[in-house]
């Protein structure tokens, strides 16, 4: 396996979030990728950001104020893989 093909996702700051969080990736190259929103058992809910993301440290900017407050799991996807990290809203 060849680490150079995939991006590193990193846990958040805190393990409880609200408003704005920032989801930080880094990636070996440049590519095509989606960052989702995935609720407790797994299932889209929303797409955070897609598309052509630099090579290095890449920040996605999610506003959480519009989601019911639960726990949830953010993914990043590209062309070979699939990373998730868990993340409780709590805006209220």
């Amino acid at each position: 396996m060849n680490t150079k093909d995939y991006c590193v996702l990193y846990s958040l700051d805190s393990d409880s979030v609200c408003g704005e969080v920032e989801i930080y990736f880094t990636s070996q190259h440049e590519r095509d990728a989606k960052i989702l929103l995935l609720d407790q058992d797994m299932n889209e809910i929303l797409v955070i950001k897609e598309g052509r993301f630099t090579k290095g440290g890449n920040i996605v900017r999610f506003d959480t104020s519009g989601v019911h407050d639960g726990n949830y799991f953010y993914a990043l996807i590209t062309e070979n893989q699939k990373t998730t990290k868990k993340m409780r809203i709590q805006n209220n």
